[in-house]
């Protein structure tokens, strides 16, 4: 029964801590600075840029254009041509770790590959 009461108590405190509590008001010229603004209608430059990105068409575009750079990406890695040079560095590698023909001249062709 102790805990209601303490409970109780608690409810109590807020609702006078509530009393004083008076209306929010703002500065003395606050709505003459608004309004000067509002009439003055110049915009400062992100003001301006802000406005131009928040577009619909503006916003889609940019959209697509990303989309379209992501597409681009995907399909040049995936192509048969990046496939086909893996060909061949697994063929040099091949050639690289011969053992039949482990001479000075395995060496000397690896070395004029690598420059080409």
């Amino acid at each position: 029964m102790d805990h209601k009461s303490d409970i109780d108590n608690k409810v109590a405190e807020a609702l006078n801590s509530l009393e004083g509590i008076g209306r929010a008001s703002a500065g003395p010229y606050f709505y003459t600075r608004v309004k000067a603004r509002l009439d003055n209608g110049l915009r400062s430059k992100w003001e301006r840029i802000g406005s131009f990105l928040s577009r619909p068409a503006i916003a889609l575009s940019v959209v697509f254009i990303i989309l379209l750079a992501n597409l681009f990406v995907l399909v040049k890695h995936i192509s048969p041509a990046a496939s086909g040079n893996n060909v061949s560095t697994e063929q040099s590698m091949e050639n690289a770790y011969d053992l039949a023909s482990n001479t000075n001249n395995t060496i000397l062709t690896i070395l004029d590959r690598e420059d080409e």
